[in-house]
């Protein structure tokens, strides 16, 4: 029995990742052109939730 075998592409390549840097300025910039989507009221909503448990009194920590 012959078995052929068929050399793919690789589907991967292991390397140094590219290291790109940002500037709060390129930040800015991209907000303002839109490209970084505001968070709706649902992310707001769970995201002060999230500082409110996190900001309890410690007497409500204990008790819970």
């Amino acid at each position: 029995m012959v078995v052929m075998l068929k050399r793919l592409p690789p589907v991967a390549e292991i390397g140094p990742a590219q290291v790109g840097t940002c500037t709060v300025r390129d930040f800015v910039e991209l907000v303002r052109l839109g490209a970084v989507p505001a968070a709706g009221d649902e992310y707001l909503k769970a995201v002060e939730e999230g500082v409110a448990f996190w900001n309890r009194e410690e007497a409500a920590v204990r008790s819970a």
